[in-house]
């Protein structure tokens, strides 16, 4: 192992010069020379990769909405059905959520991720050639069922890639580009099934997936487990040697394993633990809420416009997936600009996702009862900005007051719980909407409720919030 100075460290914590380590980075090849202190001492290529695992996902799933329409011709199915095939696979992923961090903890995380990809392809196809419902109603729910694979995977190439002060920026790519998965699958999905047919949609939804899991494969190297936390002690430790602290982290992470956490015992004392925190729950309900709305709007938004303003299959994909591609990229450039601007104010992330739900509500409300298509476009847009600024700052806000210690098992329990939420917007909005005789304008209608509670109940975590973060800041200190 060897070291030596370089130039003036940029760490506000450390006035020492940038080191340069040779360290054992990857399982099976030589060690590497990588640089302490940055955010990304293996390049941010990886989490580039790992953006467009998600995007995959996002597009399988957005797919069957861009196509509801064609598939509900030929198979005759009502909008309460098709919230089924919506909800379904979302349960399945929740289910399986727990048995996945067992498999990212003890496999070949990069060889499970390919293997996770190929499933998702492979039913990609199963989906385009099933011939009856029942067959394309299993595709969906195994698709469900394989989803959830990735989660604990990418979360723990993560860790290993990207010591704590690039940990953020490295997930914030990830989400970033995989919601972008959903309005580009509509409109994907809409543009071919409505030239081709709802087959076809899925044959070519099935491509990305094959040339990421080769990426995966041939590119994407095994990280050895602790080594970018090894880097940011070094960090932080800047007179450590190297090794020492390798042995030391290594001694914890057996200690406390991702196995460990979603053992059904060690799984119910950390639920207790996390909803314990009085922020937390608000937060957790909230965001149940806030992704039962998002997900009930986006699955049936290409029918919406389709009925609505009697549009083609491929002129209504085309508006939901741009108008909500732009909503959703305006959306994530304001919620971390307006989010990090005035951090350390009283409660801001919640006061701000509380009132974005707000705007949220009432742009839904007249996205339903407007006839102006340019109107409908224009709440739809300000909708979906609106709903990603607070998504993306409850989730902030959940990370400030999570203890450090268990927030990454603590954001999987509040996936596991937000999971149910997301699964029951289909279903309302297609159940309302069959009950009003095929109007998907009531479905929405009734999407304006969850909303509207979400953004009321989020003002009691106003008075809790400080508290719990100032509670996890003691933690830390009292930690070093």
């Amino acid at each position: 192992m060897t070291t030596d100075g370089t130039q003036a460290s940029s760490s506000p914590k450390v006035d020492s010069p940038v080191q340069t380590v040779t360290v054992d980075a990857f399982e099976g090849r030589p060690p590497v020379p990588v640089k302490v202190g940055v955010a990304a001492p293996f390049g941010w290529w990886p989490a580039i990769i790992l953006a467009f695992v998600g995007l995959v996902d996002r597009l399988d799933s957005a797919m069957v909405g861009g196509t509801l329409t064609k598939i509900q011709a030929e198979f005759g199915f009502s909008d309460a059905f098709a919230g089924l095939l919506f909800s379904v696979p979302a349960v399945a992923a929740a289910l399986l959520l727990i048995p996945a961090g067992v498999l990212a903890d003890r496999g070949h995380r990069t060889r499970l991720l390919t293997a996770v990809i190929l499933t998702w392809s492979i039913l990609t196809l199963g989906s385009g050639v099933a011939p009856t419902l029942a067959v394309f109603f299993l595709m969906r729910t195994l698709l469900g069922f394989a989803a959830p694979l990735n989660i604990p995977i990418v979360g723990s190439l993560v860790g290993d890639y990207y010591p704590p002060n690039g940990r953020s920026r490295a997930f914030a790519t990830i989400r970033a580009v995989e919601y972008l998965g959903f309005p580009a699958g509509i409109a994907l999905g809409a543009a071919i099934g409505g030239s081709y047919g709802w087959r076809s949609a899925f044959f070519v939804a099935a491509i990305p997936g094959l040339i990421v899991a080769a990426i995966v494969f041939f590119v994407l190297r095994e990280p050895v487990r602790g080594v970018a936390d090894r880097l940011g002690l070094q960090q932080v430790e800047p007179t450590a040697d190297l090794a020492a602290s390798a042995s030391a982290s290594t001694s914890t992470v057996e200690e406390v394993s991702e196995a460990e956490v979603f053992r059904l015992g060690v799984f119910k004392r950390l639920l207790s633990e996390v909803w314990a925190i009085p922020t937390v729950r608000v937060l957790v309900i909230a965001q149940a809420l806030v992704f039962c709305a998002f997900s009930g709007l986006f699955s049936f938004s290409a029918a919406f416009f389709e009925r609505a303003q009697g549009l083609t299959v491929a002129q209504a994909g085309a508006i939901a997936g741009g108008v909500g591609l732009v909503g959703i990229l305006v959306g994530g450039f304001l919620a971390g600009s307006l989010g990090d601007r005035r951090q350390g104010h009283a409660s801001w992330r919640i006061r701000l996702s509380s009132w974005s739900l707000v705007i949220a509500a009432v742009m839904l409300l007249i996205l339903a009862v407007a006839l102006s298509l340019g109107i409908q476009v224009l709440t739809f847009a300000v909708l979906n900005c609106a709903s990603l600024i607070a998504i993306v700052n409850l989730g902030a806000a959940t990370a400030d007051v999570v203890p450090a210690r268990i927030r990454g098992a603590g954001f999987s329990v509040l996936a596991f719980l937000i999971t149910f939420g997301s699964a029951a917007g289909p279903l309302i909005v297609g159940g309302v909407s069959t009950l009003a005789g095929g109007n998907l304008r009531w479905g929405y209608v009734a999407m304006v409720v969850p909303f509207t509670v979400g953004a009321l109940f989020l003002r009691r975590g106003v008075h809790t919030y400080e508290a719990d973060a100032r509670a996890v800041l003691e933690q830390n200190e009292a930690a070093r």
